[in-house]
């Protein structure tokens, strides 16, 4: 009897341990790494994990009410802007976006660029950047997203366009990103009227209200790239202030 019963003790001792260290697996950020070994810190443990390839995660497409894509329009859309990303933007910038990995007619697999500035809030996460290091992570993403004629139109705090919900900040390393981009422009030619008014929106200090359930915009001319990009730097430095990363 006292061996079954100690049989019965390992096993619930090893279910525990197994099931905590599922848990803290899943607290990992596996950045882009190419084919090279890395050494990926568990969170709040001392033991780490080679790694030969980086964590990926898959999209499945659906269609965009904000956006008024179809499902297959929006991958599209993400498909795209991630490949002009690639082909436009040096090693220095494309850190800061998802690296599109694979693709077909109803989804994309892409990188995982770390955790949700929301996320990391919630749980209190620890982390800090200094304000000269924040600034050019910022001025990187701008700069890329110019050359590579790209917008983002779905992180605006100011404009109650989707707050700071794809941002992401990855761990250890700190580096700020930019993820979803089914909700946005490329060579400033919006694929559906309701893009078209986000875009026109931004940069006019112009506020939507929603009337039966219809984004509503005051705006109606384009705006040109620069005042875009003004209003990009704000909102990130915005929401960096927001979940106390940066502080002055």
């Amino acid at each position: 009897m006292l061996l079954v019963f100690r049989l019965w003790l390992v096993i619930i001792i090893s279910a525990v341990g197994i099931i905590f260290n599922f848990h803290q697996l899943q607290s990992i950020d596996f950045r882009d790494v190419g084919s090279q070994d890395r050494s990926l810190i568990i969170s709040n443990t001392t033991h780490t994990i080679g790694m030969k390839q980086p964590r990926t995660y898959k999209k499945v497409a659906r269609k965009h009410y904000y956006s008024g894509t179809s499902a297959t329009q929006a991958n599209e859309l993400e498909k795209a802007a991630l490949l002009r990303i690639k082909e436009y933007c040096g090693s220095a910038q494309q850190r800061h976006f998802p690296r599109l990995i694979a693709s077909d007619n109803q989804s994309v697999t892409m990188t995982n660029v770390g955790l949700p500035f929301p996320q990391i809030k919630s749980e209190g996460a620890k982390v800090s950047l200094e304000w000269d290091e924040a600034l050019s992570q910022i001025n990187k993403i701008i700069d890329c997203l110019r050359v590579s004629k790209v917008r983002h139109l779905d992180v605006f705090q100011s404009l109650n366009m989707g707050g700071c919900k794809n941002i992401a900040l990855s761990l250890p390393d700190q580096t700020i990103s930019l993820y979803d981009f089914d909700l946005s422009v490329i060579d400033d030619k919006p694929v559906t009227a309701k893009i078209k008014m986000r875009m026109d929106a931004i940069g006019h200090n112009q506020f939507f209200t929603a009337t039966n359930g219809t984004p509503f915009f005051t705006a109606t001319d384009g705006t040109p790239f620069q005042d875009y990009e003004d209003v990009l730097r704000s909102n990130l430095i915005s929401c960096l202030h927001a979940i106390g990363i940066i502080s002055e």
